[in-house]
């Protein structure tokens, strides 16, 4: 009796993985990842085709915020409130999204790395957060393990154009990389950008038809040691 059901278990089972396999599970928060050494979220300067990690938490330039910056190139860096929203002389630090503030040069930047293949999905938005803002250019960056970068230009924020949202998508093998930055588009003053994002990742395809593969095989064995049961 026992063998009899279990291949009506099996399928629905399987049904089940199948309808499921096409969303996508948020996978990583650039806000409340924010210096976490186990984050898959890197944030440093970018320029000429070249990305150079933050490694300073200290002293950062905008009091009442955490960050990660640059001693070298100030104010290039990354910062977050240590609380709710506010203002600090024309910076208007958000709550719930990230300050990135180009530099003379560098452009502020966040790569997120692979830890899989498989079909990413970045959605996220950036803004201006400065009352006096000069203007910057907001950088999509790709970075394929071992290949140059690949830079596409997502628009520019201003007093005229104050926001910007996206929702871009990547197939990426485990290591590649793929992130944003911010130009200073030829002046860095008053160009603190607020900027949130959320990744999310669907397993490939074939590794799917693979599972369910795996439960029809299972499935047809149970089937046959319940037939030869009868006999």
């Amino acid at each position: 009796m026992k063998l009899a059901v279990l291949p009506l278990v099996a399928a629905p089972f399987a049904a089940a993985l199948l309808a499921a396999a096409p969303a996508n599970a948020i996978l990583c928060n650039l806000f409340t990842e924010f210096g976490d050494p186990a984050a898959h979220f890197s944030w440093g300067g970018y320029l000429d085709g070249a990305f150079t990690p933050f490694t300073d938490a200290s002293g950062c330039v905008i009091a009442g915020t955490s960050c990660l910056h640059a001693d070298s190139e100030p104010p290039l860096g990354v910062y977050k409130t240590l609380g709710g929203a506010f203002k600090a002389g024309t910076v208007l630090v958000p709550a719930g999204a990230l300050i990135f503030h180009p530099g003379p040069l560098s452009r502020a930047a966040v790569l997120f790395t692979a830890p899989q293949a498989g079909r990413y999905t970045f959605t996220g938005s950036a803004f201006v957060a400065d009352t006096d803002p000069s203007g910057t250019f907001i950088i999509g960056l790709l970075h394929p393990g071992g290949a140059n970068f690949t830079e596409f230009n997502l628009g520019k924020l201003d007093a005229l154009d104050p926001a910007l949202g996206f929702n871009l998508t990547a197939t990426l093998k485990k290591g590649d990389s793929y992130g944003l930055a911010v130009d200073n588009a030829g002046s860095y003053f008053n160009d603190s950008t607020g900027l949130k994002l959320l990744v999310s990742h669907a397993p490939e395809p074939a590794g799917w038809a693979l599972l369910i593969a795996g439960f029809g095989l299972t499935g047809a064995a149970i089937r046959r040691r319940a037939a030869l049961s009868t006999l």
